[in-house]
């Protein structure tokens, strides 16, 4: 038996239901002749009790096949099962978690009260109300929702500078493992319209300072897409890479590639990394490091930043951005027991774990956001690591926009799910940590659309046009529109001690300015959650000048 497609495969064998147990075992039933039973495997490893348990009354003969040949005789038989667990499985095993789905009965009872309440306001303010007086109100009460933004992102400020030492230090106090007792590690790469891309990519993951035989790295392409499957097939990798082929299947997002991956997965701990990143070499090495050291550890996130920090003067404002994000704020969410929205990017979790809590949300736009949220709710600890990996900043402004539309977005839609199981979220979370979640999540994406207004507003005062406010209403506004500028420089300028952190006279001055182009996303990513919730806006990499650094 040279070729296993020459053989009929038997349905009678087959267990549809079970393709996850084959593609971890590296072992599925193939035919049966007069001989017996025979199964393909991948490599010896894969005989075992449990795969003669399937047939304990029949002589089993085993056969080996490539790898790839292996999945393509499961995905014969199971795509389609394999494909909508891929997208539904989270909507299947936690529909209360999950962003597609139908509604449940009182989160329309929900919805129907506020119209409800909105409509009855309206009416009792146009017959029975001064208009001036309910504008003053609303103003009043927006400019009270940002003050307390400003005050929380003070709090976390201070708090990540102080600890954010501590924190890290964890990192180096984890003892590297020997090469013998380090366990099998995965490494996802979702790639879509990457081409360029590709010969980079597998250069910089080459330099990962792993055994090679522990570590397998996932090159997930989508079938459509033939510019990078043609591109992976003329770059030559080692053992390490495996190339999955993703079935033209939307939502064509990136959590669903990966959720199609992790039945696939043979390691203990997988990470994500993206077409354009270069991640330090020994991050694998202490990654595990911090899960053997501290087993309540399920989830780490690495901080990132970009390489081509310096190409101009957004890629300016966005290193900064990120600096204060991974180097400082994390660290203040982990130290006030605050759950942590991981990066897109080289967030380590332990495989077990994500396959009990129903890996990635398919439909959601920042999966990466909505798993840390999903992970604290289940009570999971999750800790950033220093481990730094450099990723390629968007250097044109159109595709910063749609990168921060569809951050914004899917933000969005992580709060609309947050707000599901409140009392559960709340016995994991604690009243300060459910808090704070909302302002990091909810609160803080609102406020991007809801900003434009209050700075118009702010323009029309300084002016001296007449304003229906009261003058109370009216200081609220001026005292929010200036603190908010103090804060975003105060911010800016306690982080010229960050180590790494490039912070210019000009990025210091007009930063709250780069705040006005959140604006405009944020109002686009309002547009987007109403008419195309699930539209993923690819990032376009590979167009920087600066080179990407190895290793």
């Amino acid at each position: 038996m040279q070729d296993v497609f020459s053989y009929p495969s038997d349905p009678s064998l087959w267990d549809k239901a079970r393709y996850s147990d084959y593609l971890q075992q590296r072992a599925v039933p193939l035919v049966r002749d007069a001989q017996g039973v025979w199964i393909a495997i991948v490599d010896e490893d894969a005989i075992n009790d449990q795969v003669h348990a399937w047939f304990p009354s029949e002589q089993v003969h085993f056969i080996q096949i490539a790898e790839a040949q292996f999945r393509e005789v499961i995905q014969c038989h199971a795509s389609a099962l394999w494909m909508h667990d891929a997208i539904y499985g989270l909507a299947s095993r936690y529909p209360h978690y999950a962003l597609y789905g139908k509604k449940a009965w009182h989160e329309r009872w929900k919805i129907g009260v506020w119209m409800v309440m909105a409509i009855a306001s309206v009416m009792l303010v146009r017959h029975y109300g001064e208009p001036s007086l309910v504008f003053s109100w609303m103003v009043s009460a927006i400019s009270m929702v940002f003050m307390s933004m400003i005050m929380f992102k003070v709090m976390l400020m201070l708090v990540g500078h102080r600890v954010r030492h501590a924190v890290f230090d964890k990192t180096h106090q984890a003892a590297l493992l020997d090469d013998d007792a380090l366990p099998i590690y995965s490494v996802l790469v979702p790639m879509v319209d990457e081409a360029d891309s590709v010969s980079e990519i597998i250069a910089s993951l080459s330099m990962l300072d792993y055994p090679h035989e522990k570590l397998e790295i996932w090159l997930i392409l989508e079938v459509h897409d033939r510019a990078t499957i043609e591109a992976v097939r003329r770059v030559p990798y080692d053992t390490r890479f495996r190339v999955l082929i993703v079935p033209d299947v939307a939502p064509y997002t990136k959590p669903k590639a990966c959720n199609y991956a992790l039945p696939c997965l043979r390691g203990e701990f997988v990470t994500i990394y993206d077409a354009e990143d270069a991640p330090n070499a020994m991050q694998l090495r202490h990654a595990v490091a911090l899960f053997r050291h501290d087993p309540s550890i399920g989830c780490l996130q690495a901080c990132l930043n970009w390489y081509n920090w310096n190409e101009h003067w957004l890629t300016r404002f966005f290193h900064v951005e990120y600096a204060m994000l991974f180097q400082v704020l994390l660290p203040a969410l982990s130290a006030l027991a605050i759950p942590i929205p991981l990066g897109g990017t080289s967030n380590h979790i332990r495989v077990e774990l994500l396959r009990q809590v129903g890996g990635w949300d398919a439909f959601n736009v920042t999966e990466d956001a909505d798993l840390g949220i999903r992970l604290a709710s289940m009570g999971v600890r999750i800790l950033p690591m220093h481990g730094l990996t450099l990723e390629e900043a968007p250097i044109s402004l159109w595709a910063w926009m749609k990168q921060r539309t569809r951050w914004i977005k899917g933000y969005i839609q992580t709060w609309r799910v947050l707000q599901r199981r409140t009392r559960d979220r709340y016995r994991a979370m604690g009243w300060f940590g459910l808090l704070g979640i909302h302002y990091v999540i909810g609160l803080s994406s609102i406020i991007y659309a809801v900003a434009p207004l209050m700075w118009c507003l702010g323009v029309i005062i300084y002016w001296g046009y007449d304003v229906p406010l009261t003058p109370r209403a009216e200081a609220y506004a001026t005292t929010v529109l200036v603190a908010g500028c103090m804060m975003q420089w105060w911010s800016v300028w306690s982080m010229r001690h960050v180590h790494g952190c490039h912070v210019s006279l000009g990025v210091l001055i007009f930063y709250p300015c780069y705040f006005l182009l959140h604006a405009y996303a944020g109002v686009r990513a309002l547009w987007h959650v109403v008419t195309a919730p699930y539209l993923w806006e690819k990032t376009a990499h590979g167009k920087t000048h600066i080179m990407r650094p190895r290793g």
